[in-house]
């Protein structure tokens, strides 16, 4: 048992070794410093240096505006504390584990420095601080209620990032509440990025609720206190499917509001005479933050899901697959479609109103027929389908035995994590309860996994005797568990789509579909069409 575990550890560092000197050929958005340094430790210390890699790299983001870099290159993003970059990191590293994909569009005018506070929707409670620590590319302080701080765990966490404790209104909060106006203020005061959930709490519909003052307050009380610069942003994100996990998520963000030329025009010399900082509560300030939470508003609705409830949205969701091409596996880009969807949620009610009916009965018909609207869609009698099949296949091949062996070690957490899916909860309860039993329960599967394994004595990494044999050994399968598990979702998710690639082709062949295709072309057609013109209106 020993030689075999052995030897199976030696082959997986050695194709974490190759994987990590492949990833880093094609890094464009590391400098040439940076990548010659890790060719470098990857090449002095193969093993170790390229697992440290492969499990550190940051998570990629798929889309982003035209020509503008990831970090904005001509800008340095100032150095955060220590703890909040590893925060990030590991916020990173979960969500590369929790979903599939988590695409990103920062417009062209968004500075990399500055004080900022950025509004975001609150669709999926606990995924929406993971999935925001990903797209930001320096640490926020975040905004959170101040019950959080009461779990052990979590409140290190949230003392690392410096978040900032709000007392909920429920909670007999108010005046209690003046002190995190002020830590806000002070904070952006300091040229810190602060992000805020302006809705209060997490909704369970399918578009932006009402918003709360406070973000508004918060703006106008920096200017007040003599911020200069502030940027307001508002930040729609929109998930797949929040009550799941290893789904897509799309992160749009809007264009800044500045702050200062608001001001200049919206208050017209009002604040001529006001005297020190003010949290919105001055009687002749609450017009100025009711209009600041209406403009906020209605930027946010502008980039955020904005849907009249659950089954409209999955009704535009498919009708966006539909004009792009995409089918229900939600092909990579899944962005554009989100933006489509989103789109068609804000259009007149009408042409909203005739692509549903469209797209109902298209999918109506799909049903019938057996089909899906990939299949319906393809031009090329299976052949791209074949190939995607045989590719899929060779990858699967590559990685099979690790696969295997991760679906072993992995399955109790993934039946525990199906089991927390069929709770009958809320969605956004439910984007809460997913993340951190798959998270929780994958560090124990690791850490008992890794203790196991080590009490065998299987040291890749290097020979030492004692207590370090011990540790040596925990850590080196620490590095070597997470790539199994990570093999078992490549293998996982590659089988399933070949499977729907492989089922495509066979259908298209057969005589029926052949007949039943034409019609169903001319109904997919009718649905396209229907879409164009709500989005021209």
């Amino acid at each position: 048992m020993t030689g075999w575990l052995h030897a199976l550890a030696v082959a997986t560092f050695l194709a974490v070794w190759l994987a990590g000197l492949l990833d880093l050929r094609r890094r464009a958005d590391l400098s040439a410093g940076r990548r010659v340094g890790w060719a470098a430790v990857m090449l002095l210390v193969p093993t170790l240096g390229a697992a440290v890699y492969v499990l550190s790299r940051p998570v990629p983001v798929d889309r982003r505006a035209p020509d503008v870099p990831m970090a904005h290159a001509d800008v340095a993003v100032p150095a955060a504390p220590r703890g909040a970059r590893a925060v990030q990191q590991l916020a990173g590293r979960a969500a590369r584990g929790l979903f599939r994909s988590v695409e990103v569009v920062r417009p062209a005018g968004l500075p990399a420095t500055g004080p900022q506070l950025w509004c975001a929707s609150h669709f999926g409670a606990l995924s929406d601080p993971i999935v925001l620590l990903h797209a930001l590319e320096r640490p926020p302080r975040f905004l959170a209620g101040d019950f959080l701080w009461r779990v052990p765990l979590l409140r290190r966490a949230l003392v690392a990032v410096r978040a900032i404790p709000v007392r909920r209104t429920q909670d007999g909060g108010g005046a209690s509440n003046r002190g995190m106006f002020a830590a806000s203020i002070e904070a952006l005061a300091e040229g810190d990025l602060v992000a805020i959930f302006p809705e209060g709490v997490a909704t369970e519909g399918a578009q932006v609720a009402p918003l709360r003052t406070g973000a508004a307050r918060i703006a106008l009380g920096a200017v007040d206190a003599g911020v200069v610069g502030v940027r307001v942003v508002p930040v729609g994100v929109h998930y797949q499917d929040r009550a799941a996990l290893r789904h897509r998520v799309f992160v749009d963000v809007g264009e800044p509001l500045d702050l200062d030329a608001w001001c200049r025009v919206r208050v017209a010399g009002q604040r001529a005479d006001a005297a020190g900082p003010s949290d919105g509560d001055r009687a002749e300030d609450r017009a100025l933050v009711r209009a600041l939470t209406d403009d906020l508003d209605r930027r946010l609705r502008e980039v955020a899901p904005q849907f009249a409830d659950l089954e409209q949205a999955h009704a535009l969701h498919a009708a966006a697959a539909v004009a792009l091409g995409g089918g229900p596996a939600a092909p990579p880009g899944w962005g554009r479609r989100a933006e489509l969807a989103a789109d068609l949620g804000r259009a007149p009610a009408e042409a909203r109103t005739a692509v549903v009916d469209a797209v109902v009965g298209y999918r109506e018909a799909l049903a019938a027929a057996g089909l899906s609207d990939a299949e319906v869609a393809a031009r090329d009698g299976g052949a791209r389908t074949h190939r995607h099949v045989v590719a899929t296949a060779l990858l699967g091949l590559l990685l099979l035995p690790f696969a295997l062996l991760g679906a072993l070690l992995h399955a109790p957490l993934a039946l525990l994590v199906a089991a927390a899916g069929r709770l009958r909860v809320a969605p956004p309860t439910l984007a809460t309860i997913l993340p951190v039993v798959a998270l929780l329960g994958a560090l124990l599967t690791w850490g008992l996994t890794a203790w196991w394994l080590s009490g065998h004595g299987l040291v890749v990494l290097g020979d030492a005797a004692g207590w370090l044999a011990r540790t040596l050994a925990v850590l080196q399968w620490l590095l070597v568990v997470p790539v199994w598990g990570w093999a078992t979702l490549a293998v996982g998710e590659r089988l399933a789509s070949a499977r729907r690639a492989q089922r495509t082709r066979r259908r298209l062949g057969r005589s029926t579909t052949t007949a039943v295709l034409p019609a169903m072309r001319e109904q997919r057609a009718e649905v396209v069409a229907r879409i164009e013109q709500a989005v021209r209106r």
